[in-house]
């Protein structure tokens, strides 16, 4: 059973009590929320620091010594993507929320209904229902690809470069997370800017790869042993299907 990791800031103990109170409900639609409640931007930031990550973030606007929208923006620098529900006792600073990519941006006192939508809608677009795909969040909308689809990963930096066998998407991101997280699904870091799919590995070089989309990619030395022994694995795998 996956959960739905949910991080709510407040330094209103109160405001918290009431919102983690209203996530809970969510278990009558089978989704099932772990709640991590802080009491300030900083607070929150040196879980973030420590590699903590989250589903959802809901942070109240006007808290001290750091308020929502600076919290914000020091957990973009850590996540780009993770939906950031913004909530406050004023609606004076709403066009801020724009700045940092909020989901929304809800009045206190917050409409329990309202809320509710707006956290299964996110839950939804976390694709939960859907883990054979990966979800790219990039200036032109979202988007799913099957992890069968998916050629290489490159990183140029901070961000990030999914290729297919037709189509880019360019994103955010960290490529050792992407290695982390794909490396269940046959996935190989062949190169300090490359995580491939071994299933699209056409023909090995001594310091490249062709991939079955016509692209070149970098092969470490260091790494060529291990790929071989994971390429092994995946034809097991592939043959006991």
């Amino acid at each position: 059973m996956k959960t739905f990791q949910i991080a709510i800031c407040d330094d209103s103990s109160f405001d918290a009590e009431a919102l983690s109170s209203y996530v809970l409900e969510l278990k009558s639609q089978g989704i099932f929320p772990e709640i991590s409640k802080y009491g300030s931007g900083p607070e929150l930031l040196e879980e973030y620091k420590k590699g903590r990550r989250f589903h959802c973030v809901i942070l109240d606007m006007l808290m001290v010594p750091m308020d929502g929208i600076s919290t914000a923006k020091e957990i973009r620098s850590f996540d780009f993507y993770v939906p950031i529900l913004i909530v406050t006792s004023t609606a004076q600073f709403a066009l801020e929320g724009y700045q940092v990519n909020a989901w929304r941006y809800l009045v206190k006192p917050v409409d329990k209904e309202l809320f509710l939508k707006e956290l299964v809608a996110i839950y939804r677009e976390e694709s939960f229902e859907k883990p054979n795909c990966y979800v790219v969040r990039n200036e032109t909308g979202i988007h799913r690809i099957r992890y069968s689809d998916i050629v290489y990963f490159e990183s140029d930096l901070h961000t990030i470069r999914l290729r297919t066998m037709k189509e880019e998407y360019t994103f955010r991101g960290s490529i050792s997370e992407i290695e982390e997280r794909m490396a269940p699904y046959f996935f190989f870091r062949v190169h300090k800017s490359y995580v491939v799919n071994l299933g699209h590995i056409k023909t090995i070089a001594k310091s490249s790869l062709l991939m079955e989309n016509g692209d070149s990619v970098f092969l470490s030395k260091h790494r060529s042993a291990k790929l071989y022994e994971a390429l092994l694995n995946y034809a097991e795998h592939d043959l006991n299907k």
